[in-house]
């Protein structure tokens, strides 16, 4: 009897351990399972292939019984008048809910004949405003000469073949040439007189000419090249490679002369009612020992017209010190970011509020629907529907003020199911782990995610910043790390510049050439005129055209896309 207890006992034990091990299995599987789409995935938020299909079907019951509640109004209806807008009777239903519905019906294969969906055409090289190269193909006997007179037949006309071509970056030596007078006095002495050089170049006794400056910077920051891939770019003929060294002192004497541009375009943004906060991380080389540490790279967005600003500050740590110094305590208004710690402090000053980026929140939802896809499904269709209103909104062009009555009439309801279904699931003891992380995050951060109700201005989310995150992310592939403290502060001022260039369309070496060219003799009570918007106002003012066309983005058609 002692035996059989005895093993009754280890029998339990062992099920016990297999089912803790069991219990950590499928633990260490998830986290895997997240790393490696952090690693390998999609950088979209997009549900788990079952939650898609359950949003589908929550879908097409919602449009279901809109469509039923529209005919049951029209009862009894039969000579209905025709909607002056061109309704025709059709079910009301949410503009964007349609948009995607046709994007459901639609399928990712191009039809044959096409290349891609986007049906690509063929480059029209006709009047391109490019400099145009005429070769001529030298005669050939064979058809050129008449065999039995031998004289050449008469040309006809030419068939012309345009191709796109290129030709490697040239560095040429620009000598320019200032004449030296002789002047004569009175007293027939004479005396020579040198016309003064332009002060056209931002680095005092620079060898750098102010359009090789331009495409340093421009390959640097814009396309995210290291200094040695431009060195090895740039060899100078007898020269040979231009030193590194050389290189990093160009980048800086450029910096320092654009700082007072990029501190004033941080004046004008905090002076605005909302800005946006967002960190990302940069490796920083520590003097002495050639490791590297983590820095921070802090971007403070603007998208309101009176500043529409793109600042970068870097620090060495993430301490909430940085942005509490970085935002003055005169100002008033919204900062909007993610649920990190560091930045309640500044967030909670008087006269500042905080608003959260329904971004965040609906990536923890999207995380959980892998393991949990019936428990989320609802919610995610909810959060779509929440944007579908913001598209909404976007689309008829409301103001501030419709756009926050919009929200009131709309959105309050949608934000109470929401509620409600973080109420009911945070009651349920049994809980997956990604789940309940995305319980916690909606509970805790409830009062900023609905605080873009109260202003029309504010976005529902933090994107645009995140969106300024990109080159960043991009750029430290390529260059790895910021060799000194003083280069990541050379990166925060020009990539301010480089980024606010981009959101407003305007063309960067165009800009940086005509600043870096007059920055420092232009008079400081003027410098509103080298800001970003200013100045591309300034040049469409005088017929120069200094805007780049809007690349365009292929995506994948998709009937769940927020």
């Amino acid at each position: 009897m002692a035996k059989r207890s005895r093993s009754n006992s280890k029998t339990r034990q062992l099920e016990e351990k297999i089912a803790e091990l069991s219990r950590k299995l499928a633990v260490a599987e998830s986290e895997n399972a997240f790393f490696r789409k952090q690693l390998y995935g999609p950088k979209r938020d997009r549900p788990s292939d079952e939650a898609q299909l359950l949003i589908q079907e929550l879908f097409q019951a919602q449009q279901a019984l809109d469509q039923s509640d529209d005919n049951s109004d029209n009862d009894g209806d039969s000579h209905d008048e025709p909607d002056p807008d061109g309704g025709g009777g059709a079910s009301t239903t949410d503009p964007a809910s349609s948009d995607s519905s046709d994007r459901s019906n639609s399928t990712s294969k191009p039809k044959p004949g096409k290349k891609g969906p986007a049906n690509a055409k063929r480059l029209p090289l006709i009047n391109t405003g490019l400099e145009e190269r005429i070769v001529t193909i030298a005669a050939d006997p064979k058809f050129a000469i008449n065999p039995e007179t031998g004289e050449s037949y008469p040309i006809s006309h030419y068939v012309e073949t345009r191709r796109l071509a290129e030709e490697p970056a040239n560095l040429y030596v620009l000598i320019t040439r200032r004449p030296v007078y002789q002047k004569t006095n009175d007293l027939g002495e004479s005396t020579l007189v040198t016309t003064p050089a332009p002060a056209n170049n931002p680095i005092e006794r620079c060898k750098a000419d102010v359009s090789l400056l331009t495409g340093i910077l421009v390959q640097k920051y814009q396309y995210h090249l290291p200094l040695y891939r431009i060195q090895e770019m740039y060899q100078a003929g007898t020269i040979g490679l231009l030193p590194r060294s050389t290189l990093c002192g160009w980048v800086t004497g450029c910096a320092v002369a654009l700082e007072p541009i990029v501190k004033r375009m941080k004046e004008l943004m905090m002076e605005q009612k909302l800005i946006g906060l967002d960190d990302t991380t940069v490796c920083l080389i520590v003097p002495g020992n050639g490791k590297v540490d983590p820095a921070k790279l802090w971007a403070y967005t603007c998208i309101l017209e009176a500043a529409p600003y793109v600042v970068y500050d870097f620090t060495r740590t993430r301490e909430a010190r940085h942005p509490l110094a970085f935002v003055p305590e005169c100002f008033q208004g919204t900062i909007q970011g993610d649920a990190y710690s560091g930045h309640d402090r500044v967030m909670n000053r008087p006269g500042v509020s905080g608003a959260g980026c329904w971004d965040h929140a609906r990536r923890y939802v999207t995380d959980a629907s892998e393991l949990d896809p019936k428990r989320t499904a609802p919610v995610l269709l909810l959060i779509r529907n929440l944007y579908a209103i913001e598209r909404q909104a976007t689309e008829k062009g409301l103001d501030a003020e419709e756009r926050k009555g919009l929200r009131q009439k709309e959105a309050i309801p949608i934000l109470d199911e929401i509620r409600a279904w973080v109420k009911d699931t945070k009651a349920d003891p049994f809980l997956l782990a990604k789940t309940r992380e995305a319980v916690v995050y909606l509970t805790n951060q409830w009062e900023r995610l609905t605080h873009y109700l109260s202003d029309g201005d504010i976005p529902i989310s933090n994107i645009h910043t995140e969106r300024a995150m990109r080159g960043v992310g991009v750029g430290r592939k390529n260059w790895l790390f910021c060799g000194s403290e003083a280069g990541g502060d050379n990166l925060a001022i020009i990539l301010s510049l480089v980024t606010t260039c981009k959101n407003l369309g305007i063309d960067v070496r165009s800009y940086l050439e005509d600043v870096l060219s007059r920055v420092n003799t232009h008079p400081h009570q003027r410098l509103d005129e080298l800001l970003p918007d200013r100045w591309k106002t300034i040049q469409e003012a005088t017929g120069r055209h200094v805007t780049t066309q809007k690349r365009q983005e292929w995506q994948r058609p998709s009937a769940f896309a927020a």
